[in-house]
């Protein structure tokens, strides 16, 4: 299962860097149309666990959002943001990787990005204008090594945020090194995958303002990165307003817009918000849109962990090993990762919006 994702994944790189159209054909990716088929069928297995977990878990996500969600709106109306974004500095190349290394250095994790540089682990791949994929990271389950690639690869702050986040996988995969049942959960189950990688952009984002380098362009970017959190805890807190059934039988993914907002309406002050909220959305997807508002919460507690004690610390740690599970409401609660501290640490971290 993880050595054909990989396979499939590499096929996908190749064609990302020279569009050359290297995906082979099913037949010849899985060495037939019936393994072809069973690895679907594994797939949907994976899914269907996923499914039925978060049921279980259902009314924790709905509890749990539902009292972060006006905090954090409370927090932006609080928020006096200049709406004229900075423009962007395009950085000679020598400067460019200078400030990362000094990011990386900053977590003790410059060896890493040596290691990548020196053995050209790093790519630059074809990226349309829409394209939403900035980056991506590869790893091999067998050798647990590690590519990072990214897209077009401009000498400027978004590239430098994609590089946090990508390497933010590369360390957290280099914890995965158990079997591939393991490597399996960690990207086919685990609600937490997106966590490291997030922090490693909060991280950054700390960083460039510490140090007060590109301080305007960083602040634009940590207001893009605030909004479309918010944009995967209020997709999220939907998806956990919705009957258990429709996602037992996935036909939660084939409800129109308006049957949508006609089932989550009753739970929101104003219909027009969130008319406007679903309207305006691409689709909600359980998976990806659950990674991502837990890798906003969990990454901001974590963050303040690490400013305090580096990456080696105990929060850090624990979250390493639970991390490729199914989704634990225990860990949160250990750490304190209430609703009412969550708001208090997003109310923090937009002090460093402001201009």
């Amino acid at each position: 299962m993880a050595l054909s994702n990989y396979i499939g994944n590499l096929c996908f790189a190749i064609d990302s860097i020279d569009s050359l159209q290297a995906v082979p054909s099913e037949k010849r990716l899985f060495g037939s149309r019936k393994n072809h088929r069973k690895f679907v069928k594994k797939l949907d297995i994976y899914g269907s666990q996923m499914l039925d977990h978060f049921v279980i878990k259902k009314d924790f996500h709905s509890d749990f959002l539902g009292e972060v969600l006006p905090g954090v709106e409370e927090n932006f109306q609080k928020l006096n943001f200049d709406d004229e974004t900075s423009s962007i500095t395009t950085l000679d190349e020598n400067s460019f990787y200078s400030i990362f290394l000094d990011f990386m250095r900053s977590l003790k994790l410059d060896y890493l990005f040596d290691e990548f540089i020196q053995n050209h682990k790093i790519y630059r791949t074809i990226r349309e204008e829409d394209d939403k994929l900035l980056g991506f990271t590869l790893n091999n389950p067998i050798t647990h090594e590690s590519d990072v690639f990214v897209g077009n690869f401009p000498y400027d702050i978004h590239t430098m945020s994609t590089l946090a986040h990508e390497f933010g996988h590369v360390y957290d995969l280099s914890f995965t090194l158990g079997d591939v049942e393991e490597f399996n959960q960690y990207f086919y189950l685990s609600f937490f995958g997106e966590v490291i990688p997030r922090l490693f952009e909060r991280l950054f984002f700390q960083f460039m303002i510490d140090k007060g380098i590109l301080t305007d362009e960083i602040k634009d970017k940590v207001f893009e990165f605030e909004v479309i959190n918010h944009d995967y805890l209020l997709g999220c807190y939907i998806l956990s307003l919705i009957n258990e059934n429709s996602f037992l039988d996935n036909s939660y993914q084939s409800l129109s817009k308006d049957e949508l907002i006609q089932k989550v309406k009753n739970y929101f002050i104003s219909e027009d918000t969130i008319r406007d909220f679903v309207y305006n959305s691409t689709g909600f997807d359980v998976l990806e849109d659950f990674r991502y508002a837990y890798g906003d919460i969990v990454s901001l507690f974590l963050k303040e962990a690490v400013e305090d004690c580096g990456l080696s610390n105990d929060f850090v740690e624990e979250f390493l090993k639970i991390r490729s599970g199914l989704f634990s409401e225990d860990f949160l609660r250990k750490w304190g990762m209430g609703p009412e501290n969550y708001v208090q640490l997003h109310e923090k971290e937009l002090q460093m919006i402001k201009k």
